[in-house]
């Protein structure tokens, strides 16, 4: 009986929220749908229904298969390098006894930055010109056998085809690196001591330690870290822009700064409306497809 009359309680103070979610959230994404199916420029007041025919120029259009490519890359890219070594990070941490706020601190800094002054940051770093890592490799003499090793002829980090992209990663990287990491020190943090001291009773040390106790007991904090590093690298869209500032090469054009060019440069509402449909249903997708592939039974301690 109290739990009904508790029940009751709850939706006066919930309904607000879903109205506000409806009408802020929920409403303009189903909206879209229609302006994406419009030519509308942005503009005009009125615009012109045009059915599905921004969706067939978009198989066509090159160059957003290009972003796409170019932001699965990324995605990719940044799944298998922030998450083995945010895992690292956060388990080289947690074994420290002494410094563990200190080096806790300076590993998450980064991530507390803005991404407009992390690329900033970066850009000077990498100019090809006066940047420090350069004039660094210079100091070192490790210019040219790092061409030779990367087979170009001049180390334009942000510029050049083979090292544009990786180059991002790095920085991405860099500035993403102490999120996750703190999140997989969260769940270090929920494993009890008493599961360790029972594995090395029966024997294990080192990596069966980690392979037998810490990776399963890790795993649903594991989840969580590849579903945001997906959906996070196929948004992605700050700090690509920034690092190019603002004039996006199709070297690193991804899908959200295409559809950003689309809409306010070249005022193509509807078609990047469109895009933008499809990016959503292809952030779904992805994010469905890992849940699967992830799906386990957790293990309960």
């Amino acid at each position: 009986m109290l739990q009904k009359e508790l029940r009751k309680l709850i939706w006066p103070f919930l309904v607000p929220s879903l109205i506000l979610y409806l009408v802020i959230g929920l409403w303009p994404n189903i909206e879209a749908f229609y302006w994406a199916l419009t030519d509308y420029d942005g503009i005009a007041p009125r615009q012109t229904y045009v059915g599905l025919r921004n969706f067939q120029y978009m198989m066509n259009d090159d160059r957003w298969w290009g972003a796409v490519s170019n932001t699965l890359y990324f995605a990719v890219g940044t799944v298998f390098t922030l998450l083995p070594f945010g895992l690292l990070f956060a388990v080289l941490i947690m074994s420290v006894r002494r410094g563990h706020g200190f080096f806790k601190t300076t590993v998450y800094f980064p991530s507390i930055l803005s991404l407009v002054i992390v690329a900033f940051l970066w850009v000077f770093i990498l100019d090809p010109t006066i940047g420090l890592l350069n004039e660094a490799l210079k100091a070192l003499g490790l210019v040219d056998p790092l061409k030779r090793l990367l087979g170009v002829t001049a180390l334009n980090w942000l510029g050049h085809p083979k090292l544009a992209k990786p180059s991002i990663i790095v920085v991405q990287l860099w500035s993403a690196l102490g999120f996750y990491a703190l999140l997989f020190m969260a769940g270090l943090a929920k494993i009890p001591a008493e599961m360790y001291d029972a594995a090395k009773i029966d024997g294990a040390a080192g990596w069966s330690l980690f392979r037998h106790v810490t990776w399963p007991l890790l795993f649903p904090t594991t989840q969580t870290v590849l579903l945001l590093l997906i959906i996070n690298g196929l948004q992605t869209f700050t700090l690509i822009y920034a690092l190019g500032g603002g004039g996006i090469s199709p070297l690193t054009q991804v899908m959200a700064t295409y559809i950003y060019r689309t809409a306010f440069t070249d005022r193509r509402f509807g078609y990047a409306t469109a895009l933008a449909a499809l990016l959503m249903v292809i952030v779904m997708a992805f994010t469905l497809a890992s849940r699967e592939l992830t799906k386990r039974e957790v293990v309960q301690y």
